[in-house]
């Protein structure tokens, strides 16, 4: 087989060519790569250079390996970072090949200095891949997102799958009908903290299940322009399939300089939409949020199913736990309501099912409250 090959034949097929600083390692052989960095959290910034082996399975071969780093000016490359040569034997038994290398200093802040920068790789003497990466200076001498930009406002829509929205055709949700939702659309506003330069950043979003498996991820790219106010971004995450999203509390989270600034949740449910501006938290005021606040909306979505007996049970088990008076003379009496209104119209049903949605709305003031 091998005698008949080309004598153009290429015994690879280019992956891609990424950047990252962080050396941890996460799943599936991967780094938490980036495009932007803040000048303060760099010691080194690493490539990553990854290409098919063609001639996996049938032999070993050898490549000649290069990356070189620029930082620009001008659009033009004029300043030679650094250039790391490597002649590696590529094994049969790997289908894909890596090379992981950096530069930098080992003190954070000292190497790495305002600017736009590339890695180039070169596989047997040839240009393959261009990678350009940037690295930002706030006023302030350590990495902080709240330097750049604040997430100021959030809407979530529904939608067909358009990347850009005319907001005003589309009425913001809190809470998504299952089978009316295919794409969901957050439009997110920030506001500018660093209006006297122009610089880039990176925002990253991430879309969670209810049971925190990670359902979709988004990195967008912004050049910010000196004396500009505000920074318009949207993301649209989801499918063609009408009723694929899970039922229950989702979660879109936003990261920047790789570090989350904010939690965004949003409930889908088999029931009505509900219209409204969804809330911005910070990630730790959510996370001591949410554990009261997954039993309250458990508790609503129980309710809406018709379970009232089980959630009686369950509220007045929580109300005396937590020594809610008030609220548990009122399950008491409403408990006995609704034993009597189980044979009766659906109006008197839907009485006994509005008074304890309030009183669960009032168990969930009072707890939230207390964290």
């Amino acid at each position: 087989m091998l005698q008949h090959l080309s004598p153009f034949f290429k015994p690879y097929k280019l992956k891609a060519l990424k950047v990252y600083t962080s050396d941890n390692g996460l799943w599936n052989n991967q780094k938490s790569y980036r495009q932007v960095f803040d000048r303060y959290e760099l010691d080194y910034i690493y490539a990553e250079l990854s290409f098919h082996n063609k001639l996996f399975d049938i032999k070993d071969w050898v490549a000649n390996l290069v990356l070189k780093c620029y930082r620009q000016e001008d659009d033009e490359k004029n300043a030679l970072i650094c250039e790391l040569k490597y002649n590696k034997v590529i094994r049969e038994a790997d289908p894909i090949f890596y090379l992981r290398e950096g530069w930098g200093h080992r003190t954070h802040g000292v190497f790495w200095r305002e600017g736009t920068y590339c890695w180039e790789a070169y596989i047997n003497d040839k240009l393959v891949k261009t990678a350009f990466f940037y690295v930002e200076e706030s006023a302030q001498k350590f990495t902080n997102p709240d330097a750049y930009l604040t997430l100021e406002k959030a809407n979530c829509y529904a939608t067909n799958g358009e990347e850009e929205i005319d907001a005003t055709m589309f009425e913001a949700q809190t809470t998504f009908a299952r089978h009316e939702t295919a794409y969901v659309h957050t439009q997110l506003a920030f506001k500018n903290n660093l209006p006297e330069k122009d610089w880039f950043g990176e925002v990253r979003i991430q879309y969670y299940t209810p049971n925190r498996r990670l359902g979709g991820i988004a990195n967008y790219l912004i050049q910010v322009e000196r004396e500009q106010q505000k920074i318009d971004l949207g993301v649209c995450w989801g499918n063609s399939t009408y009723g694929s999203w899970i039922e229950g509390r989702h979660t879109i989270e936003v990261s920047f300089l790789d570090q989350l600034i904010a939690v965004i949740p949003v409930d889908v449910t088999s029931f009505e939409a509900k219209k409204g501006e969804v809330t911005i938290f910070e990630p730790k005021a959510y996370w001591n949020r949410t554990v009261e606040e997954e039993r309250l909306f458990h508790w609503k979505l129980q309710l809406a199913k018709g379970k009232l007996e089980e959630v009686l049970h369950e509220l007045l088990y929580y109300a005396g736990k937590r020594q809610l008076t008030k609220q548990t003379k009122a399950l008491v009496y409403w408990s006995a309501q609704a034993q009597a209104a189980e044979n009766q119209t659906p109006e008197a049903q839907k009485s006994v099912y509005d008074a304890l949605v309030e009183i669960v709305e009032e168990i969930g003031r009072q707890t939230l409250m207390s964290t």
